[in-house]
């Protein structure tokens, strides 16, 4: 399936700032008088003194502005330049920035705005750049802080003899255009087989040098005079110039930053040339690959570019905070070429894109050493680049840093998209009255997986042939379900109808804030864990802090038709945790069926699918997060661990679902990062023992009776501020509480002792809190709930 590409230069994330449309008669509107809502979301300049800027304007909760012109006015108010605008009709504006009043898609505008006049002032000057509306009596500013979009980035013009114009924000005045001096200013640039010719002009230039960024030494240029104001050098390709700005010394020893000539952005620039936002110029003879071209193709995301002192074998990889997508790369001829599939191949099975934002990742293999991928001047101008791909919205754009990113995001329609449409479509559930059918909806996580107690469920339902309607409500299309049922993406319409149809809503985690049980609907909450840590309402800290939160929480809790409780434990603690005053159910935890037997050909297909060799001892490492910390911090030194263990080991880590990352990389051939993998059965039956903190793995994991190994280092601050726990981890664990590293490589030396040792404990925890997990709960509860499918 080929996408459809095209490069949107209104669409972005971006910042609202407001003005009043009726105000004083003279002079701009009162940053803090702000009713309108005006929203910068592209700028760039498209001419050498031409700038181009783009925006939305409207009135929350009422209509659209008509913008007439921008304007660029002196600080006395008086007019330097003007350009007409235009209105643009932009969609995605309904969705970024979004306003549930109304849709905002008719709202946008667009403006050139010859900008040369600004040249003739001092350095230093500058002008505020403001927008007109019809029927208003003045014009207004754009006030705020800086907008999250491609403004965010915004250039410089380019020399233009010897000034140039920036843009620049303020939070008291907007958005300003900023006249600064280029003495030196970079006029030639040509690629030659041995470096990069430069040609640099302006008056009583003595010197040319490049100075590194990074803090290392200067870099003299031999620079040959050509005439009374041009100084000509070279800079050898291969050279050690990481990256450093061109400078020039000019009389009296000063030292001018080099700009670059507006002329020159009319044709390609040697790749080894970096042009700067500020409009000065660097050059870097680092590895990198120089994209010059992005466009939308066939199978994916296309770049192409120069390749600068690189091998001809990279890697590349897209990467999230949380997760890795393969791409491809090839280097031939000194250019490159590399796609960004559509599809991808994470763990099983091709897959759209998940819903994230990544950056675009090259390494130079073997050594592994990290390729820069830059933009030439050429390639930013295609972007940003959106492309609707196959069960996936893309879009290619540049980070406030430069870095290329693609962010993704479901798959929905135009008319589902955005909370304006959200807003449409919760109001038709809330009044529609359809009457229940023959349908089961399941939801785990807030539709990030497809597992869990409600996995269970659902294979029950197949195995039993039943004739419900299996739907899973899933984030996006990447999330895999399994034969027998289908999946809906969370906030489409369909997914709206599904809501409010099912006979039989199950979830694992929170309900959906609009979701209202209907008559003839049954709701059953499964939750996901028998509990250490401290739920609900018995978290002091959480009550302090968010008011609102009982009365959440009793919006949510009374829906619930059915609570499952995997044990007498959990039956006492979860209704007073949330406050339930249900029917509280006891026939075992569905998600732990699979771990009550052994399926020694299901072992053997994830071993090989997580690359474990045969004779490896595997250990699985799953910490819980801490509360306030979406970045899991270094407590295991895996290396170590892995350094310990010596050969014939691999160590799986998986973080959990409420981090971002890790606070050090998790690499090695040893160890791999299962964080993604979709199923956690799946590592607890490859894993021979595994390592936790205070996460409820350790009350599934015992189902396997495999060995279990505690790493607790901030026991103290967990339990006693941080979040607080139910019983003495110390006192009743079924295998060893340890605080030091060297602790657990000695303890995974020594699991034979350790199971004889912890042998009593382990039986009495199992009975405690598996006394059901007999690889039947889900049957029963089919039975229970569901009316026997």
């Amino acid at each position: 399936m080929a996408a459809r590409g095209h490069s949107l230069s209104a669409v972005g994330r971006v910042l609202a700032w407001g003005v009043r449309v009726l105000g004083r008669p003279s002079g701009f509107a009162a940053p803090t008088d702000q009713d309108a809502v005006v929203i910068l979301s592209d700028l760039r300049w498209v001419r050498p003194a031409t700038v181009r800027l783009a925006g939305w304007a409207y009135m929350p909760g009422g209509d659209s502005l008509t913008v007439s012109a921008v304007e660029v006015l002196d600080p006395r108010g008086r007019r330097l330049a003007r350009g007409s605008a235009l209105p643009l009709a932009d969609p995605d504006a309904d969705v970024s920035p979004g306003d549930e009043a109304g849709t905002r898609a008719d709202t946008g505008f667009t403006a050139e705005v010859d900008v040369s006049g600004l040249l003739d002032h001092p350095e230093g000057f500058r002008a505020d750049v403001c927008v007109v509306v019809d029927d208003a009596e003045r014009p207004f500013r754009w006030t705020g802080r800086r907008a999250r979009s491609w403004a965010r980035r915004p250039r410089a013009s380019g020399a233009l003899g010897d000034s140039l114009v920036r843009a620049v924000w303020s939070d008291e005045r907007g958005l300003r255009l900023k006249v600064e001096r280029a003495e030196a200013r970079l006029e030639e640039a040509t690629g030659m087989s041995a470096g990069v010719r430069l040609s640099v002009h302006g008056k009583g230039l003595t010197g040319l040098a490049l100075v590194e960024r990074n803090g290392g030494a200067d870099r003299l240029l031999a620079a040959e005079r050509v005439s009374r104001h041009v100084l000509v050098a070279e800079v050898e390709r291969g050279g050690p110039v990481g990256d450093g700005d061109l400078v020039a010394a000019g009389r009296g020893g000063r030292r001018l930053a080099v700009a670059w000539s507006a002329a020159l952005g009319a044709g390609p620039l040697p790749p080894e040339l970096i042009v700067r936002p500020s409009g000065r110029v660097a050059i870097s003879t680092a590895p990198a690959l120089v994209v010059d071209s992005v466009v939308a193709g066939d199978r994916g995301i296309l770049l192409e570019g120069d390749a600068v002192s690189v091998g001809p074998e990279l890697g590349l990889e897209l990467g999230s905070a949380t997760r890795t997508l393969p791409g491809e790369v090839t280097v031939k001829g000194g250019r490159f070429e590399a796609l960004l599939p559509y599809e991808t191949a994470e763990w099983s099975g091709p897959r759209p894109w998940p819903a994230d934002r990544f950056d675009v990742r090259v390494t130079e293999r073997p050594r592994g050493r990290s390729v820069l991928v830059r933009l030439a001047p050429e390639g930013e101008r295609m972007l940003p680049l959106c492309v609707v791909a196959p069960g996936a919205r893309l879009r290619a754009t540049v980070s406030a840093s430069g870095r290329i990113v693609v962010e993704s995001e479901p798959d929905l329609r135009t008319d589902e998209r955005g909370p304006f449409r959200q807003r449409l479509l919760t109001q038709h559930y809330l009044a529609s009255s359809a009457s229940p059918r023959r349908a089961a909806y399941f939801e785990c996580y807030y539709g990030a997986s497809t597992t869990d107690s409600g996995r269970a469920i659902f294979d029950e339902l197949v195995r039993r042939e039943s004739d419900l309607d299996l739907v899973w409500g899933v984030a996006d299309r990447s999330v895999p379900v399994a034969p027998g049922g289908r999946g809906v993406v969370m906030g489409s319409r369909e997914w709206w109808d599904v809501l409010a149809r099912a006979s039989y809503l199950t979830f694992n985690a929170g309900l959906p804030p609009a979701v209202v049980r209907r008559p003839g609907q049954v709701i059953v909450q499964t939750w996901h864990g028998t509990p250490l840590k401290l739920l609900g309402a018995d978290r002091a800290a959480v009550r302090e802090g968010a008011p609102g939160w009982d009365d959440w929480t009793r919006r949510s809790v009374g829906r619930w038709d059915a609570l499952l409780a995997p044990n007498p434990y959990s039956a006492e603690i979860f209704p007073r945790a949330w406050g339930y005053k249900g029917d509280i159910v006891q026939l075992g935890y569905p998600r732990n069926d699979a771990l009550a037997g052994v399926d020694d050909d299901r072992a053997t297909d994830v071993r090989r699918r997580l690359r474990i060799p045969d004779d490896h001892m595997v250990a699985l490492y799953a910490p819980t997060w801490r509360d306030g910390d979406r970045v899991m911090p270094r407590l295991l030194d895996l290396e170590a661990v892995v350094r310990g263990m010596g050969d014939g080991f691999t160590l799986l880590v998986r973080g959990h679902m409420n981090i971002r990352g890790w606070e050090s990389a998790v690499a090695g051939p040893a160890v791999r990062d299962v964080t993604t993998y979709p199923e956690i059965n799946d590592l607890y039956r490859v894993a021979d023992v595994a390592i936790t903190d205070y996460s409820s793995i350790m009350f599934d994991y015992s189902v396997t009776r495999k060995p279990l190994v505690f790493f607790v280092p901030d026991l103290d601050d967990y339990r006693g501020r941080r979040r607080g726990l139910y019983f003495d981890l110390e006192e009743t664990a079924p295998g060893p509480v340890l605080r030091e590293t060297a602790a657990v490589v000695d303890a995974l030396r020594e699991l034979d002792g350790h199971r004889d040792r912890y042998a009593r404990r382990y039986a009495d925890w199992v009975a405690t809190y598996n006394p059901l997990d007999d690889g039947h709960a889900a049957a029963r509860v089919v039975d229970a709930l569901y009316g026997g499918g």
